[in-house]
């Protein structure tokens, strides 16, 4: 896996997992770099009933890079992203968590894999996430929540 599918499976990591967290209701994510350097950020879109339906993701100057619709079918949720004009770009595809873990895929517009297959996450100790592919442990993904939570 290259640098730039790590970085773009870890981002899409995090947000997959929010789709799943309906602890509290989330409005905007800022993303930063290991040297706190801000990069982007993510605002989310919500029904009547508080249930997340949408995001749409920033960079830091406030350049639109995509939006993202839920659509839940039973215990799968499909993310349908599209660029600025509309057209597809990815579909990732989350089942419901089973035991402690959500399995979850990504194809591109041409329907093609983009991580090798489908892969698991489960939630470790102190906020982080664990991603495994074919029972390996494969990248860890940690977060911090900011003064206002």
């Amino acid at each position: 896996m290259n640098k730039s599918k790590i970085k773009t499976f870890g981002f899409s990591l995090v947000l997959a997992c929010f789709a799943f967290c309906h602890a509290a209701r989330i409005d905007r994510l800022d993303i930063f770099d290991k040297s706190d350097n801000f990069l982007l950020f993510v605002t989310f879109n919500y029904d009547a009933a508080g249930n997340a339906i949408g995001r749409s993701v920033f960079t830091a100057d406030s350049t639109f890079l995509r939006s993202t619709t839920f659509q839940t079918s039973g215990t799968t949720t499909k993310e349908a992203s599209l660029d600025f004009n509309g057209n597809s770009l990815f579909t990732t595809t989350i089942s419901a968590p089973s035991g402690n873990n959500t399995a979850f895929s990504t194809v591109d517009q041409f329907g093609m894999d983009q991580f090798g297959g489908s892969m698991t996450y489960s939630s470790g100790p102190t906020n982080t996430f664990n991603i495994n592919q074919n029972s390996a442990l494969t990248c860890m993904e940690q977060y911090t929540f900011g003064a206002d939570g």
